[in-house]
């Protein structure tokens, strides 16, 4: 049976911050520490990632308009190319693999599945996604699918202000019914919206990302929106979009009802998925030789992980699973290169080649353990 994730993390691509302890060492924990099943995977998203923005019938979306308009990404760089994780996947999903990793994170671009939004299927797009999600599988690795991260077709931004609409409700069901009738028969974990405060605020509020829309000092910086009025308005449309995608999901696959978000102690029955990575806070100029010693990303996972452990075992939080953001260094939004989250160094001026940090060594140790 197809599963929605019953958890906040179901509408945000939930991020669980706890504070970092550094006082055990790395050999203190590692995947049995951990209950049986829990799940540890990697993650990225179609924009960050894919590239390809003009291969076989993708259109145009918010970002591939606002990383295009001069001054708006702090390199100057855009998402045209990025990781080409449309053509490497493979490649990349042996990354993987190679890691231990039990599971993957991606996102869905909906201007491959819908060119414009709305109206035809573009069959190209969802061969695409039945060839990640095959090859995945062949991997034994799971896929955990977001819908929306981020990327807008501007097809639907430009005929009624996309979010801003509430023609956008009904259009986003369609689009995710769509992607659970094609890709549910294997992909049993869905997310909705990948942080929906971030794009609201920034998006149409502070205008520093996609669609670039504030009215700060009298539109001194973007040239529409109402911030007083439209964050609140994108917010709640993307509310509304959630909960009717799950109740047509529900209708359609007979779930039971999903629990509202509220405090985890209130409803230790919620399933939550957490997910952090960190920047590794290097120069341009840092060379690939020290650029793959992060040890301070280790720290941070461990430090991480311990706490997570300690939410689970001492708190009595239903923590299922963990996401390492991310996979590999990617197109950083409006730091565009700038900023490396990855476990992987991209290479952006060689052939975009991979190259493991000394955190892919760390994650082998740790998940290489057995219960």
């Amino acid at each position: 049976m197809l599963t929605l994730w019953k958890a906040i993390g179901i509408i945000v691509g939930v991020v669980v911050m706890f504070g970092i302890q550094t006082c055990l060492s790395d050999d203190q924990i590692n995947r049995a520490s951990f209950p049986k099943g829990f799940v540890f995977g990697t993650a990225s998203s179609a924009y960050q990632y894919e590239g390809a923005v003009n291969e076989d019938g993708r259109g145009k979306t918010i970002w591939d308009t606002f990383s295009h308009t001069f001054g708006k990404i702090l390199d100057f760089s855009n998402g045209d190319v990025t990781d080409d994780h449309y053509h490497r996947y493979k490649e990349d999903i042996q990354l993987i693999k190679d890691m231990g990793m039990d599971a993957y994170r991606f996102s869905i671009a909906w201007s491959r599945i819908f060119p414009n939004g709305t109206g035809q299927i573009n069959q190209a797009g969802i061969d695409h996604y039945n060839n990640l999600i095959d090859a995945l599988l062949e991997k034994g690795i799971e896929p955990y699918v977001t819908l929306y991260h981020w990327d807008l077709p501007q097809a639907l931004h430009d005929k009624y202000g996309g979010w801003l609409d509430r023609q956008i409700i009904e259009d986003f069901a369609v689009y995710a019914e769509t992607c659970i009738e094609k890709f549910g028969d294997r992909v049993k974990n869905w997310i909705t919206f990948n942080e929906p405060h971030t794009f609201a605020v920034q998006g149409y509020d502070v205008g520093l990302q996609a669609p670039g829309r504030c009215s700060i000092l009298l539109h001194v910086f973007c040239k529409e929106g109402n911030s007083a009025v439209e964050p609140y308005t994108v917010a709640h449309h993307t509310l509304l979009s959630h909960a009717k995608v799950a109740d047509i999901y529900r209708k359609k696959y007979k779930e039971k009802q999903l629990i509202p978000p509220t405090t985890l102690k209130q409803h230790k029955e919620l399933k939550i998925f957490s997910l952090a990575g960190m920047d590794d806070g290097n120069s341009p100029f840092t060379s690939i030789k020290d650029a793959l010693k992060d040890e301070k990303r280790i720290r941070y996972f461990n430090g991480y992980l311990l706490n997570l452990l300690a939410a689970i075992r001492d708190d009595g939080c239903n923590v299922k699973g963990y996401f390492a953001w991310s996979l590999m260094d990617n197109w950083e939004w409006a730091a565009g290169f700038s900023s490396r989250f990855g476990l992987y160094y991209v290479d952006y001026k060689n052939n975009l080649t991979r190259y493991a940090k000394d955190s892919v060594q760390w994650f082998k140790k740790f998940l290489i353990q057995t219960y």
